[in-house]
C-alpha cells in the first residue's frame, strides 16, 4: 500500500503562497502581477517560490519538521517519493487541497462575481479546472516523467496527526490511522 496525505501538498501551497509571507518579503506586487492560469506565469511562480527537485538526493534524511519555503522538501529520495505520491493521488482524484490565493485562479478572475456563493456551476468548474491545471504544471516542474494516474486501489489516505503534521519525520508518525473510503 502507498500511504498518502493530500494535506501535505495543500499545506505547502498555503505556506509558500501565504499573503502574510508574500507581503513580509515585499513580493506582493510581483505575486499579484502574475496570472497562475497562464502557463509561463504559473511555472515562474513554482520555480520562484517552491523550487525544483534536486537531481542528487540521498536515500533518506534526518528528521525535518517543516515545509516552509524549502525546509525539508527535497532533502531525500524518501521525501521526494512522499510528495510525488501525494500529488499523484490529488491529481487522480481531482482534489482541491489549498486555501492559498493564486492570482488568476482565486482572485482577479475575469467574468466572475466577487462572491463565490453567486458563481454559476460553469464558473466553479472553470475554477476547479484551473486549480487542476496548476497542479499538473507543479507535477511537470517537479518530476522528470509524464503524469500517470494512481491506481487508487493501491493507495490509502493517512489521517493520523504525526503523518499529517510531520511528513518528513517518520520517527514522529506513530500508529497509522486511515480515512474511511
Amino acid at each position: 500500500m502507498i500511504e498518502v496525505c493530500p494535506y501535505h501538498i495543500g499545506r505547502l501551497l498555503n505556506l509558500v503562497f501565504s499573503q502574510d509571507s508574500i507581503e513580509y518579503y515585499r513580493e506582493k506586487e510581483e505575486f499579484e502581477s502574475l496570472d497562475f492560469s497562464c502557463e509561463p506565469d504559473a511555472r515562474y511562480a513554482i520555480r520562484r517560490w517552491i523550487g525544483h527537485v534536486s537531481k542528487d538526493l540521498p536515500e533518506t534524511s534526518e528528521d525535518s519538521f517543516g515545509i516552509g519555503y524549502h525546509d525539508g522538501l527535497w532533502d531525500s529520495k524518501q521525501n521526494k517519493k512522499l510528495f510525488k505520491e501525494d500529488l499523484r493521488y490529488i491529481l487522480t482524484k481531482n482534489l482541491l487541497v489549498s486555501s492559498a490565493e493564486l492570482p488568476g485562479i482565486d482572485f482577479n478572475i475575469k467574468d466572475t462575481v466577487d462572491n463565490y456563493d453567486e458563481w454559476s456551476a460553469q464558473q466553479i468548474k472553470n475554477w476547479e479546472d484551473r486549480h487542476h491545471n496548476f497542479l499538473m504544471l507543479l507535477w511537470d516542474e517537479w518530476f522528470d516523467e509524464p503524469f500517470e494516474p494512481a491506481n487508487l486501489e493501491l493507495y490509502r489516505e493517512r489521517v493520523d496527526s504525526g503523518f499529517v503534521s510531520y511528513p518528513f519525520a517518520p520517527n514522529s508518525w506513530g500508529s497509522p490511522e486511515y480515512k474511511e473510503n
